[in-house]
């Protein structure tokens, strides 16, 4: 019984031994529970906060990306703003020289035309008062004619009848005479 005895001491014995240093495991594994989660909450903190900074430098380098990337598209459209401008204006400048140059082409065409057109006209009433003129000295002259055929006419009409009539003609030397004393007594 003794034996019995010591054997169930000694198995209580280790049993309260394996129990104590279960309990202290358990009690260490609850410490270090605890000291595990408070450390994995600090490590999860520490990391949050350590995204939440990457995250708002990364924010802060997109942003400033960005308005440099706004800033230049600004710049790239203005000046391609101001090159269309100067296209236009540069095409505008043109259309005006050469606008200016076919108003100067016509003036020139058009001053061209109306002395050509005066001269012409100027020629043809030239030509048409000369031909008036001619045909005014042919109508003169041909008047001039008719009355000198009609003087003619008329003449041989009183030669002929004064020689019916029987006139004689007055001496040559007497009809010198007469007229001169005409003259003389006259005056």
């Amino acid at each position: 019984k003794a034996a019995d005895e010591f054997r169930h001491r000694r198995v209580l014995l280790v049993s309260v031994l394996l129990w104590r240093r279960n309990v202290a495991r358990l009690l260490g594994c609850r410490a270090a529970e605890s000291a595990v989660t408070q450390a994995a909450t600090q490590r999860m903190l520490r990391r949050c906060s350590s995204m939440w900074r990457q995250w708002c430098r990364r924010e802060r380098h997109l942003r400033v990306a960005i308005a440099g990337f706004e800033d230049g598209v600004w710049c790239r459209w203005a000046a391609s703003l101001l090159m269309a401008w100067r296209g236009i204006a540069t095409w505008l400048a043109a259309e005006v020289a050469r606008r200016r140059l076919q108003v100067e082409e016509r003036r020139v065409r058009l001053r061209h035309q109306v002395v050509l057109g005066t001269l012409t006209a100027w020629h043809a009433f030239a030509v048409a008062e000369r031909e008036a003129a001619n045909v005014a000295r042919v109508r003169k002259a041909f008047v001039c004619w008719r009355l000198v055929a009609q003087e003619q006419q008329l003449l041989r009409r009183y030669i002929h009848e004064c020689s019916e009539a029987g006139f004689q003609g007055v001496p040559p030397s007497g009809a010198a005479a007469g007229l001169s004393s005409s003259r003389s007594g006259g005056s």
